[in-house]
């Protein structure tokens, strides 16, 4: 009697353990993919006069004017913002989108997302949404934008999303060795490089990425690019760093 008493106490314990791990790798698991989802949305801060342009977006006042919809509640005069200086309109731009964000959080980020590369960037509520203005000015002064977040990423040894996206927004071809060299530099935690390199190729119609395996897993029709993805492997990322470095070669620059 006293043994079979024995063997149930036995039982009911290892039941408790086995709840317990289930438990904690759960939580384990839901940890990991918190940590990933703040590192991907992560932005980027310019420290050009940094300071003067909060101080800036501080004072701003709410304008109700009809003719400003596209524009969120709070934005500086067109006088305010023509006297700012290169550095600091790029300051400003990055980290004071223009445009109320209105879309949905779209959680296209997975556990283990570290071991994956992602055909497109994250998104979320807190996108940069630039103005047609901070979008005209980051395309008339791409060569400057460029070379600001090449300074602000080495300086920081990190690109956030929006510099990222930046990049993507005026079309950075010439970054592409910087890309393939910082991303080299770093602790290759941050495929989004990756795929930054890949939107790049793929917007340049580059023949040879549009007919690849990579290509028709990522971006065909019938899949959503938003949350489709590939293995990361050092075949998988050879193939994108020598793709990307080939398509520079041979694209024409912007001048």
């Amino acid at each position: 009697m006293r043994e079979k008493f024995l063997l149930i106490i036995l039982l009911i314990f290892n039941i408790y353990i086995a709840q317990e791990t289930e438990n904690n790798i759960s939580i384990d698991s839901t940890n990991i993919k918190s940590i990933n989802q703040e590192e991907r949305l992560k932005n980027s801060i310019p420290s050009y006069n940094l300071s003067k342009i909060e101080k800036l977006i501080s004072k701003l006042s709410s304008i109700n004017d009809t003719e400003s919809n596209e524009y969120s509640d709070r934005y500086l005069s067109e006088k305010d913002f023509d006297k700012l200086t290169i550095k600091e309109k790029f300051t400003y731009t990055m980290v004071y989108p223009e445009i109320k964000s209105s879309s949905e959080d779209i959680d296209s980020l997975a556990i283990y997302e570290e071991n994956k590369i992602f055909g497109k960037l994250p998104t979320s509520v807190n996108d940069p949404k630039w103005s047609a203005r901070q979008k005209k000015f980051l395309k008339q002064y791409r060569k400057n934008i460029q070379e600001f977040i090449r300074e602000t990423s080495l300086k920081n040894q990190y690109m956030g999303l929006n510099f990222k996206k930046a990049l993507l927004e005026i079309n950075a071809i010439e970054s592409i060795p910087f890309l393939v060299d910082f991303y080299n530099s770093t602790d290759k935690n941050d495929k989004d490089l990756l795929t930054v390199l890949m939107l790049l190729v793929k917007k340049g119609k580059y023949y040879p990425f549009v007919r690849s395996n990579v290509y028709r897993q990522l971006y065909n029709d019938d899949v959503n690019s938003q949350v489709s993805c590939i293995d990361y492997s050092d075949i998988n990322e050879e193939y994108i760093l020598k793709t990307a470095h080939n398509f520079y070669l041979q694209a024409p620059k912007i001048k």
